[in-house]
């Protein structure tokens, strides 16, 4: 090795711990007082306007989202069906039977009428494409419909029957699942907790 390239080897060895990066990142394109305007607008954040401030001085509101455990009393099952159709009437005829063949397979386990509800979604055009040599033409082929129906429950096992007699039915969708707590008594520490703001 000749003596440049040990004297460079040696320098870079002993002479790390004097060696200063440049560091400066996002404040070399700050304003004069960048720092403290940050500051100020973090202080800003968490100082209460005077609405937000408690009754008396030496009180406080102490905020807080609780967590209630309850046995839900009812069960809503969502299930999408959607039909496709040449025509917009096909298609609306195709949905009526999927539909009526739901309904029926829903009533035989016990399901009354008033707890099933068919809603309306969307309908909307399908559109294909014709080649001809290197050029493809879009083209209007047939509507899709799409319908939810919603099945409300309050046996938690019918969920594994309902969704037998959808595929039954051809619907292989379902959406979700809500539980529904019909009776919730809030007392005592539940009621504190159910959102009001009390000082402390």
């Amino acid at each position: 090795m000749n003596r440049a390239t040990l004297f460079a080897l040696a320098l870079v060895a002993c002479g790390g711990g004097a060696c200063f990066g440049q560091v400066s990142g996002n404040a070399a394109f700050g304003q004069a007082g960048g720092r403290d305007r940050a500051a100020q607008v973090e202080r800003a954040k968490r100082t209460l306007a005077e609405h937000e401030l408690p009754p008396a001085g030496s009180s406080t509101f102490v905020e807080a989202a609780v967590l209630a455990n309850v046995k839900a009393d009812a069960f809503v099952a969502t299930f999408a069906l959607a039909r496709e159709g040449p025509t917009a009437a096909e298609c609306h005829r195709l949905m009526d039977e999927a539909v009526a063949r739901f309904v029926e397979d829903i009533k035989a386990l016990g399901v009354r009428g008033p707890e099933i509800f068919v809603d309306y979604v969307a309908q909307v055009q399908v559109y294909g494409f014709e080649v001809e040599g290197d050029e493809a033409r879009e083209e209007l082929v047939g509507y899709e419909l799409k319908k939810n129906v919603s099945v409300r429950y309050a046996d938690r096992t019918l969920l594994d029957r309902l969704v037998l007699a959808a595929a039954r039915s051809e619907v292989h969708d379902l959406i979700e699942v809500d539980y529904w707590a019909v009776n919730l008594q809030l007392t005592g520490k539940a009621s504190a907790a159910s959102g009001e703001r009390r000082p402390v």
